[in-house]
C-alpha cells in the first residue's frame, strides 16, 4: 500500500527531476554532467524507501537469517555491477554509463536487486508485499503531471523557474492525490488544515 514515505518521495523525486537542469546550472561546469547520477541515485532511494520496510520485517521474524544471506548477495552483486559498468569498456558506454555514471547505475541495479529479492521472499513466506493498485495509480498520476510540466512557461531566471515549476507541480499533485484518495495521510492533513481555516 502507498504509505507516507513512498508518496512523499515520489513527489520529491518528481520535483527534483523537473528542476534538475536549472539546479545543475548553478554549479561549476565540472558538476553539470551529473544529470544521470542524480536520476539513478534518486530512483534507487525511491525504490528503497518504497520497499525498505521488508528488511525490518524479515530481521524481526523467524526468517532473520535470510537478512544476512541477502546482504551477502547484495555485496557480491554490487561488486559485480561496479566491475561491469564503471570501466570505459562498460556495455552501456554509448549511453555515457561509465565512470561515476556507471557507479550510480550499478547502485540502482544493486538496490533494485536487493529489495526485489527481499520483497519476493516476503511474499513467498508471509504472503505480504508493499504495493497495491493505488501504487500504480500514483505512478500513473505522476507520469501525467510530468508530461503536463513541459507546458509550464518558464523564464531565464533559474531561481524563479525552480519555485514556479515546483508550485505548479504541487498545485496539480496534492489536489489529485486528495480527490483520488491515494494517500490517507495526505487526505487527513488536508482535512485538518481545512477545518482550521473554516474555524
Amino acid at each position: 500500500m502507498v504509505g507516507n514515505q513512498p508518496v512523499y518521495f515520489l513527489g520529491l523525486f518528481l520535483g527534483v527531476w523537473l528542476n534538475i537542469d536549472d539546479a545543475l546550472s548553478l554549479f561549476p561546469a565540472k558538476f553539470q554532467g551529473g544529470r544521470l547520477v542524480v536520476f539513478f541515485i534518486a530512483f534507487s532511494q525511491l525504490f528503497n524507501v518504497s520497499t525498505g520496510v521488508n528488511g525490518l520485517i524479515i530481521a524481526n521474524s523467524k526468517y532473520y537469517r535470510f537478512d544476512l544471506y541477502s546482504n551477502f548477495m547484495l555485496l557480491c552483486f554490487t561488486l559485480f555491477t561496479n566491475f561491469i559498468f564503471i570501466p570505459s569498456t562498460s556495455p552501456l558506454a554509448a549511453y555515457d554509463i561509465v565512470g561515476i555514471n556507471g557507479a550510480a547505475f550499478a547502485t540502482l541495479l544493486s538496490v533494485f536487486f536487493f529489495n526485489t529479492i527481499k520483497m519476493m521472499f516476503m511474499y513467498w513466506k508471509m504472503g505480504i508485499q508493499p504495493f497495491s493498485i493505488k501504487t500504480l495509480y500514483t505512478v500513473f498520476l505522476l507520469s501525467i503531471i510530468y508530461y503536463l510540466s513541459f507546458y509550464i512557461p518558464v523564464t531565464e531566471n533559474v531561481y524563479f523557474n525552480f519555485l514556479w515549476r515546483s508550485f505548479c507541480v504541487l498545485l496539480l499533485f496534492i489536489p489529485a492525490m486528495y480527490l483520488l484518495n491515494l494517500s490517507k495521510d495526505i487526505n487527513q492533513v488536508i482535512l485538518d488544515i481545512t477545518k482550521k481555516i473554516i474555524k
